[in-house]
């Protein structure tokens, strides 16, 4: 078992660098109509290896396993493994995965992002904390801290979200952004 699970995690990692090389629906470096994230310079890749990484432990890897072993002997020969779609085997599980954390992240209203930043659990984002480091974080507490803290709880950054997503709201459909610095 030690040998299908070290071909497995090779096979994960030749999978991922196929899956992340994809242009999204935005065409390359866009992540269609998400504000350009995917493209985005001074992301942190440091913070996209976690994600791979949780997302990787919810893919079924028995499944990949047993869809990369053909011939159902338990074992992955060679040539299963050269006549293998490593991009079904491994990719698509994997993207499903991340769109599910996705969902999860929508539906909880950002909450898991707060606990995954809030390293020492006291209920705060702080400039140590933050992982696009401390310049963005700065820009952060301009939008966001409310209470001047110097620090982001969960009200603030739903209340920065909801913001977000009226302005959103007003450029898609709902008339034109008013007033404000780029309104116009």
């Amino acid at each position: 078992m030690k040998t299908a699970t070290w071909i497995i995690g090779c096979l994960m990692l030749i999978a991922t660098s196929g899956l992340m090389a994809q242009p999204g629906p935005g065409g390359p470096g866009g992540r269609g109509g998400r504000g350009g994230r995917g493209g985005r310079k001074g992301g942190n890749p440091e913070m996209m290896q976690k994600m791979m990484k949780e997302a990787w432990a919810n893919v079924d890897k028995e499944a990949c396993f047993a869809a990369l072993d053909t011939n159902k002997d338990g074992t992955v020969t060679a040539e299963e493994f050269e006549a293998a779609d490593l991009n079904a085997v491994f990719g698509k599980p994997l993207a499903e995965s991340m769109q599910k954390m996705r969902e999860e992240w929508r539906k909880n209203g950002g909450r898991n992002m707060m606990k995954r930043m809030d390293k020492n659990g006291d209920g705060v984002i702080t400039a140590d904390e933050f992982p696009r480091g401390p310049e963005a974080f700065e820009k952060l507490l301009k939008r966001a801290d409310k209470n001047g803290d110097k620090a982001i709880d969960a009200e603030e950054m739903e209340a920065m979200r909801q913001q977000a997503r009226e302005r959103k709201g007003a450029r898609h459909g709902g008339g034109p952004r008013g007033g404000g610095k780029h309104g116009k």
